[in-house]
This record gives C-alpha cells, sequence and structure tokens, in this order.
C-alpha cells in the first residue's frame, strides 16, 4: 500500500522546547513543514485511548485542577509526617508558599500518573515504595486525593488500562 503524501505527521515528545526544535529543524530542512501533530505522553496516552473507545477524560487528576485541590489540602496538616512541610509553609508568605508548593507537587503527581504508576498503586495499598524520607508525606496527601470525592480512579489507573489492552494483542484497528 502506498503511503499518503496528505497524512498527518505525529510525534512523540517529552517538552515543549523539544516541539520548536523540531519544528524548527525540519522547517529549515524541507523549507515546508505542515499537517503535523506533536502529543507529550499524557495527550498520546489519551489520543489512543479514544482511538481504542477508551475514552480518558480530562478530571479532578489534570494538572490545573490537581493544583487548587492541593492548595486546599495543604491548608489542613494533620499528621507528623507533614513536619517538614510546615516547617516550609511556616513564616512569611505562608499562601504563595503554599500555592507553590502545589503547583510543584500537582507537577510531580501529574508525572507520577503516567510514569510511575506503580508507586502511585503501592501508596493506594499504604506501602512505601522508597526509602526517600519526602515519600511518606507523598503518599498520605496522595491517599487523601483518593479519598475525596471522585478521587478513586486517577487517570494513572486508566492509562494502565489502556496498556493493558494493548499489550492484550486484542484485535483492534488504530487508525491514525
Amino acid at each position: 500500500k502506498q503511503p499518503d503524501l496528505f497524512a498527518t505527521e505525529f510525534f512523540l515528545i517529552q517538552s515543549q522546547g523539544m516541539e520548536r526544535m523540531i519544528a524548527q529543524t525540519l522547517a529549515d530542512e524541507f523549507r515546508s513543514f505542515c499537517n503535523f501533530r506533536f502529543f507529550l505522553p499524557l495527550g498520546f496516552l489519551g489520543f489512543v485511548a479514544d482511538k481504542l473507545d477508551m475514552g480518558i477524560t480530562p478530571d479532578g487528576f489534570e494538572r490545573q485542577i490537581l493544583t487548587w485541590r492541593l492548595d486546599e489540602l495543604l491548608r489542613d496538616l494533620p499528621s507528623d509526617v507533614y513536619e517538614p512541610l510546615r516547617y516550609y509553609l511556616s513564616g512569611q508568605n505562608g499562601d504563595l508558599k503554599r500555592f507553590q508548593l502545589a503547583r510543584r507537587l500537582a507537577n510531580i503527581f501529574d508525572q507520577y500518573q503516567v510514569m510511575r504508576s506503580d508507586i502511585l498503586s503501592k501508596w493506594e495499598d499504604g506501602k512505601l515504595a522508597t526509602s526517600h524520607s519526602a515519600e511518606g508525606w507523598q503518599m498520605d496527601l496522595w491517599r487523601r486525593l483518593i479519598a475525596q470525592d471522585g478521587g478513586e480512579v486517577h487517570r494513572g489507573m486508566l492509562f494502565n488500562r489502556v496498556i493493558e489492552r494493548l499489550n492484550a494483542n486484542e484485535e483492534f484497528s488504530l487508525i491514525l
């Protein structure tokens, strides 16, 4: 079968900077570069899930929403495991520090959902995965997130289902 010269080209990338570098390099090389689509890992898995009719939709574990959920949880640090955070959040600009920490944690938890879902599974079972000193409060914070309404299913679980389906060699037609 002849390749379709007008078909969209797909690129899986790790950063937006990589997107700009690839687009510029290909435009320079070919003098024209069009009909392309770049995917970050989460976007790519969502695209594949849609093609498999497993629609993964944005939810409360999406980075921007997660930031605000974490900001709310960081207002109440109920156990001693949070002592390092209490120290960090004390003093001047506590609200700003809390929001900045929530945003950083949202980015980390967003990445964990795709790249470290094995750790999240252990945390959900109440088991630490490493010996890192920060893991205790991260695990507790994650468990508090999934205990909230709508938290029982997060994107890491859904993406694992997509991967399991692809690995099962089921008959399907992936039309890109």
